[in-house]
Formats: C-alpha cells, structure tokens, sequence
C-alpha cells in the first residue's frame, strides 16, 4: 500500500466514533448467514436496481419524502447482495444525501457522507484519482456545511475539513506530476481551518475560565 494511503486511513479512523458504530452494527445485521452461500445473495442484484430506480422516479417528482424508504432498502440490498464495500452503494448514498438535503435533515447528511468516506478508501486504494475525486466532494460538504451554516456543528466541520485536505494534499504530492495550484490551494485551507479551530479553541477555554468561575462562586457562596 503506499505511504500516503496509510496515512490516509490512519487519519481518516482516528476517532471517527460514528463510522465505528455503523461498521459494526451493519456488520451484526447484514454479514451473510454462516451457511448462506454467495451465489444465493447475488440473486437480489436485480432487486436493489429496481428499488434504486423506484426511488429515482419519485425524486425526479420531488417525492422525497417516499424516495427515503425505498433508497435505505436499496442500500440494505446491495450490502447484503454484493458486499459491504462496493462501489454500488456509491450511487444509492448520493441519492440519499440528495433527499436528505431537500429535507434539511443534515445529520443524516454528514453520517452518510461518513459512509462515503470509508467507501472511497477502501475502494480506491489503487486508484488516487478517484480517491482524490470522492474526497473532494466530501470536503466540499463540510465546507458548505461551513459556509451556510446549516447544522450548528462549527467545530467538527473544521475539523473534518482540515483533515479532508491533509488527505487531499498528500495524494496531490505523491502524483506523477505535482499540480501546483491545487498543492498551494489545499495548504491555504489547512491554514485557514486551522486558524479558525485555534479560534473556536480559545473560545471553548474562555468559555471553561467562565464556568470555574461561576463553580468557585457558588461554593464561596455556600461556605457563607
């Protein structure tokens, strides 16, 4: 595996708490039965594709609402059909984030742009241009997320942002042939993200000083 990649997945698990819970609990509910064999799982491949389709159909009619049921069912499919980590489910989950997003349902977003993000290491491992490709769109959410302010979560936005761009910019200088003006644009946002975290992290002290404070008042208070 190249260095880069390592680093990349070392980066990427570190702490990431949610994708934990969801690995092992898919895990739990869609790993085949012992005695099923694989060929037997394949023959609902067709299954997912039709409830794929049904759900585009209903999006296109701006039926969300009735897409969002059909596209978890679908994904269900395809992990049970053709494995945990294929790129199949790539499509279902951007469909996903699509509905979601029409309904502002923005922590379901950013959890499956979390599934996203494992796929894409996994998949394209051997691949840093379709890596590169994934992680991008991923880290374009987060600065959206940002840039609009949709769910309040400041913080862990930054920092997934940061990290998203390190990933970024060690595949950028590990290619054949080094693109400068993407290299320098992804330093810039490490600076920037990284400038606005030491920001939020004064904040967060100041706003610690202010309840040791409060904490050392109330028991003066008390011994009164």
């Amino acid at each position: 595996m190249p260095v880069f990649l390592a680093s990349i997945r070392k980066s990427i698990f570190s702490g990431a708490g949610l994708w934990s819970w969801v690995a092992v609990t898919m895990l739990v509910l869609h790993s085949p039965a012992s005695g099923q064999s694989r060929d037997s799982l394949t023959a609902d491949s067709p299954l997912t594709d039709s409830l794929l389709s049904q759900a585009r159909a209903l999006q296109e009619r701006n039926e969300h609402t009735a897409a969002l049921p059909i596209l978890r069912q679908a994904l269900k499919s395809a992990r049970m059909s053709r494995g945990l980590h294929h790129e199949d489910q790539l499509d279902i989950l951007y469909s996903l984030i699509e509905s979601e997003s029409v309904q502002a349902n923005w922590e379901k977003v950013d959890d499956y742009f979390t599934l996203l993000q494992s796929l894409y290491l996994r998949l394209y491992a051997d691949d840093p241009a379709r890596l590169e490709s994934g992680l991008a769109r991923i880290s374009d959410w987060h600065a959206d997320a940002l840039r609009h302010g949709l769910d309040g979560r400041t913080a862990p936005h930054l920092r997934q942002a940061r990290r998203l761009f390190k990933l970024r910019l060690e595949i950028a200088e590990a290619a054949p042939v080094l693109n400068q003006g993407k290299i320098e644009s992804l330093r810039s946002n490490i600076r920037i993200a990284e400038s606005h975290l030491g920001l939020y992290s004064l904040v967060d002290s100041g706003i610690l000083h202010e309840r040791q404070a409060r904490q050392r008042e109330l028991l003066l208070s008390s011994l009164r």
